[in-house]
């Protein structure tokens, strides 16, 4: 008894011929471009985002704190500028540098605790 395979051998060729192809129906060649077609366009997406600085979604590491799509991370270790800039490297991150007034009201509002000197 023969098993059905869902394609058949050419006519005329012998069906234990291993080098022959067998003939499948028209629809696999179609599923099988359509399907490539998918994975070419998704490939093009991806590359867009990632060009662009991603969906405008960001997850940011284990207790760190996400404000307006930067991560911050907050010590309560006293630390001298160095040592504090040396551990924001190891972090791979850098130390925040408040530029104005108005941007540390607005991070204190956030729930971003700034500390004063």
């Amino acid at each position: 008894m023969e098993r059905n395979t869902g394609c058949s051998t050419p006519s005329g060729s012998p069906a234990g011929n291993v080098l022959e192809s067998p003939q499948c129906p028209r629809w696999h060649g179609v599923v099988l471009k359509v399907g490539g077609a998918g994975v070419i366009i998704l490939l093009v997406m991806v590359a867009v985002l990632s060009a662009s600085g991603g969906s405008g979604c960001k997850l940011c590491p284990t207790e760190w704190l996400l404000h307006r799509d930067k991560c911050y991370w907050l010590s309560n270790e006293t630390k001298t500028w160095n040592e504090s800039c040396d551990d924001c490297s190891r972090k791979g991150s850098q130390m925040l540098v408040i530029q104005d007034q108005e941007q540390m009201v607005e991070l204190e509002i956030q729930g971003v605790g700034v500390a004063k000197d």
